[in-house]
């Protein structure tokens, strides 16, 4: 009996080596040509920890490569999902728990269209952004946890451009401005939060300009013109 137990450790041990050879050998390849091809996994220096895993079709990345954070090899910190004959790549990032964090797609390296941000733990949309080559274009949109509305900006070409409004949690609009290539310009409103005007008026370059009134209750009470006159000095002789 013992015999026979000491034989089994024997050529357990003795497999498990050649096994780990097995898998390495169809893992890390190169092709004829020298280029990556098939399974391929690294792993942080100095440890057996899996830094990202994923497979090549000859060189080109495909299907969907794991990416690690060093110390948490439960979940992966991000993933991304490539598609033959395209240059358009899914991209995700997790919390160290595995929940979404953020999704939106690269072309040739860049962000490009709508990009969604979550609050961190939560199924609840936190923003969402719209990209051209990189840069900010069109609508951004910001959430409360409670999934309310809480902010929506217009962009072109990185920049603030159009329209931005700013709500309560309660849904009633606050602030509302516009912007002119990221510079305020044009009609201010704002609000108290049951949603009645205080003040309104005129940007010019950044500059309140022109007739700014002011209300309470919903009546005018105030009003100012911009910009201010200088007061004239008489010269004394």
């Amino acid at each position: 009996m013992f015999s026979f137990i000491r034989n089994g450790l024997l050529l357990f041990f003795i497999l498990i080596p050649i096994t780990l050879l097995a898998q390495n050998a169809e893992i890390n390849q190169l092709d004829s040509n020298g280029k990556r091809h098939g399974k391929w996994a690294k792993t942080f220096e100095g440890t057996n920890q899996i830094r990202y895993e994923g497979e090549f079709n000859h060189g080109k990345e495909t299907g969907t490569f794991k990416f690690y954070k060093k110390g948490n090899e439960d979940h992966p910190h991000a993933t991304k999902t490539y598609t033959p004959n395209s240059n358009i790549v899914e991209a995700k990032f997790f919390t160290n728990k595995g929940k979404l964090l953020t999704q939106g797609q690269f072309v040739d390296k860049k962000r490009e269209g709508e990009w969604i941000y979550y609050h961190k733990g939560k199924d609840v949309v936190m923003m969402k952004e719209n990209y051209k080559n990189n840069k900010l274009n069109g609508l951004k949109s910001i959430y409360y946890e409670n999934g309310k509305l809480a902010e929506t900006q217009e962009y072109a070409n990185g920049v603030m451009h159009g329209e931005n409004l700013v709500y309560g949690a309660n849904g009633n609009l606050l602030q509302y401005y516009n912007y002119n290539k990221g510079t305020l310009h044009g009609l201010t409103k704002i609000y108290n939060p049951k949603g009645v005007i205080t003040q309104e008026g005129n940007y010019k370059d950044g500059l309140k300009d022109g007739i700014w009134k002011y209300y309470e209750d919903g009546e005018v009470t105030k009003t100012e013109k911009f910009p201010k006159e200088k007061p004239t000095v008489r010269k004394t002789k």
